[in-house]
Formats: structure tokens, C-alpha cells, sequence
């Protein structure tokens, strides 16, 4: 069995009508099979394939019928008789009604009669945002044992490519079978500045007398300056400075103004590709800043303390980027010895409205707990429930 391999059709002058000139060139090669005429079905084959390049649409069913009745009878008057079968086991799926245009024990009509199996399908692998189409149908996998028309439309809606084929070979490369590149990244810098809605809760749990078990909850505004540098999907590193107004629920007054940051290494690669994304996987190790507070107990005339907190930071990020969006999700631990201390869960997303203007949405859930020491003896503990929501603009180099 061999593939149909057809002209570009690029070689060819398409009709302005190329559905209605598929159909002209189908009847000619019937009507030159019915006047055994050799050079007319030739010349006519040859037309009909010129038109297949040119569609510019999915065909009707009645036409895909006919297209698997001509394919079959040229195969067959060929002597490709595999190929005749296929074709034939198409045409059944599409119009299963159809009769042959031969009486019974003709080698045509005893070729449809055994034509009942299609067989499994294979994937083909994604080429997002075009669309593969099989036998006119958005398709993400492909016969293995029948014929198939195999088309592509982009994402205006123009059809790249038309091809009929007897079997699942020389498919053309649209980028679904396309190696993932570990290093490659759509933009190596990335600027963002975020306003944030806060949702939080603080509490003090108490095992000292200086101390008093304590808890508020509020809502509050934040901001954020964030910059990525990735030179490659392999390594880069990500510093970001929050401010957090009234960062003290409890007890101050002076609604103190909260800071924290980090500095992080990224180091991981792309994994597989996703269509037109590419799937990322890395590790962050860096270093982080914050404040931990905690409140004496009432009347004592001692002010509530504050002070503030370095320390390590391990996590891991994943996510999917393309050239006009990115998807990430990440997790960060603030490490006390060994003992995370802090644990921030993010989920955001930067969609561009132009080659480099984004918009970045966020959001972030924390759960944070650190232990009050006096002297050598346990205190208590402090800890902070904290969900943030963020919108903000993406500048992208």
C-alpha cells in the first residue's frame, strides 16, 4: 500500500469555488469509468486532485462519500487493492447505505462486502491554535486502517493544508511532533506590579503569664513589586517586595505598615509541550524577610513587640508558557532550622494585550506559625491565615 501523495496546492490555479470544482472533477472520474474512457479518468484524477489542495472548507458529507467511491475505484482500477479497501471502509462509515455500481461477484463488490472494519485510531499529537480535521471533523487522532481526508484550519479559519490519504504516513510536521526545548522561554524579563485585596487572621497562643491568648481578623490593602529574570527555562531568579498596610490586627493603633521579601534562584526546565504551550517544572531557594509580632497581656504597660525574621526559603513552581500567556502555580516553605515556619500556595496567570503590556492575576493562601520563646522556656505561639487577591500589570522583554 502507498499514500496518495498529492500536488501543493500552490501549483495549481484554485476555482473561487474549489467545493463546487471537487464535485465537477468526482463526476468526471465516474463518468469517465462508466465510458472507459483511460485518458479522460487520468486527466480527470489529476484535476481532482488539484481541487483536493485547494478546498477551502470542510466538505459535505455527501461529498466525502463521493470522494471515498472515486478514491476506492481508482485505487482498485490501480491495482491497489489494499488502498481500494480502505477507502472503501470510509466510505462506509460515511454513508453506509451506498451500493456498488458493479453486480454481485464482482471483485469491486466483494471488496465492500469485507470493507466493515475501521480499526483503531492514533493520536496525532496537538498543533494548537490550528486544528487538524479528519474527514471533515475536528479530529486529535487519526485512522490506522482506512483512508481519511486530513485537513488543517489556523485559528482565522483558512485551511492550510488538504491532503487525501490511503494510511497514516507523511503526515505533514505542524509542530505536533515538534522536541521540547528544556531552555526555551518566551520573554527573559518580566516587571510586575500588583495591587492586592488581604483577607487575614492573626492569633497568640499563650503558655507564658506575660502573655494573653489573643486573635482578630480583618480585610486590608497591600501592594507588590515582582522582578523575574529568566535568561533561559533552566535558571533565573525572582526578587519581590510586598508592603502591608496595617499589618498589626490586634492591638496597635498606629496601624504599622508590614514589609516582607524574598530573593529566589530558579532552577528547572520545560518538560512537554502542551499545544502551543510549554509545561515548566523548577526549584526556588532563596532567601525571605517578615515580621512577627507578638502581644503582651493587657494593663502591663509593655508595648506589643515586633521584630523582624530572615531566613531560608525552599518551594517548587509549575506551570505552562506560551507566547502571549503564562500560567504558573507555586509553593514556598520559610524554613526555621528545618522546620518551615511559613507556607505560601500561589496560583497566577499574565495574559498580553500587546508584545509587552500583560495583565497579571493572583492569588496567594499562607498559613504561618512561629514559636514565642522566654529565656529557655516555650512561651506560646503566634500564627497568621492570610488568602490574597491581586491584579496588576505585566511588563515583558
Amino acid at each position: 500500500m502507498i499514500p496518495l501523495l498529492l500536488g501543493v496546492a500552490h501549483a495549481a490555479v484554485c476555482s473561487d469555488q474549489p467545493l463546487d470544482e471537487l464535485e465537477r472533477t468526482i463526476s468526471e472520474v465516474l463518468e469517465a469509468n462508466s465510458n472507459v474512457d483511460e485518458t479522460a479518468f487520468t486527466n480527470s484524477s489529476r484535476l481532482m486532485d488539484a481541487a483536493i489542495t485547494c478546498l477551502d472548507a470542510a466538505p459535505p458529507p455527501t461529498t466525502l462519500a463521493r470522494l471515498h467511491q472515486v478514491m476506492a475505484l481508482r485505487a482498485f482500477v490501480d491495482g491497489r487493492i489494499e488502498d481500494a479497501r480502505r477507502s472503501l471502509t470510509a466510505l462506509r462509515g460515511v454513508d453506509p447505505s451506498w451500493k456498488p455500481p458493479f453486480p454481485e461477484g464482482h471483485p469491486f463488490t466483494q471488496l465492500w462486502s469485507s470493507a466493515t472494519e475501521p480499526g483503531p485510531e492514533r493520536p496525532i499529537g496537538s498543533i494548537r491554535p490550528r486544528t487538524w480535521l479528519v474527514d471533515g471533523d475536528e479530529a486529535t487522532a487519526i485512522p490506522t486502517e482506512r483512508s481519511f481526508l486530513l485537513q488543517v484550519r489556523d485559528e482565522g479559519g483558512v485551511f492550510r493544508y488538504n491532503r487525501y490519504l490511503y494510511e497514516p504516513t507523511n503526515i505533514p510536521d505542524f509542530g505536533q511532533d515538534r522536541k521540547v526545548d528544556p531552555t526555551e522561554v518566551p520573554w527573559t524579563l518580566s516587571l510586575r506590579a500588583l495591587g492586592t485585596g488581604r483577607a487575614m487572621g492573626q492569633g497568640q497562643r499563650v503558655d507564658s503569664h506575660a502573655l494573653e491568648a489573643q486573635s482578630a481578623s480583618s480585610f486590608g490593602p497591600a501592594g507588590a513589586l515582582v522582578a523575574r529574570i529568566t535568561p533561559s527555562a533552566r535558571f533565573g531568579v525572582e526578587a519581590a517586595l510586598s508592603l502591608l498596610a496595617d499589618d498589626d490586627l490586634i492591638a496597635s493603633a498606629s496601624k504599622p505598615m508590614g514589609v516582607e521579601g524574598q530573593l529566589v534562584g530558579l532552577l528547572g526546565g520545560n518538560v512537554a509541550r502542551v499545544g502551543e504551550q510549554r509545561a515548566f517544572l523548577s526549584g526556588r531557594a532563596g532567601v525571605m524577610t517578615d515580621t512577627v509580632r507578638a502581644w503582651p497581656r493587657a494593663g502591663q504597660g509593655i508595648e506589643p513587640s515586633a521584630w523582624r525574621l530572615w531566613g531560608p526559603q525552599l518551594g517548587v513552581e509549575a506551570g505552562l508558557r506560551g507566547a502571549r500567556s503564562q500560567l504558573d502555580l507555586a509553593l514556598d516553605g520559610a524554613l526555621a532550622g528545618l522546620t518551615p515556619w511559613r507556607a505560601d500556595f500561589r496560583l497566577g496567570g499574565t495574559a498580553l494585550l500587546t508584545d509587552a503590556l500583560g495583565l497579571r492575576l493572583q492569588a496567594l493562601g499562607r498559613a504561618a506559625g512561629q514559636k514565642l520563646v522566654d529565656g529557655d522556656a516555650d512561651a506560646g505561639r503566634v500564627s497568621e491565615r492570610e488568602l490574597r487577591l491581586s491584579a496588576g500589570v505585566d511588563l515583558v522583554f
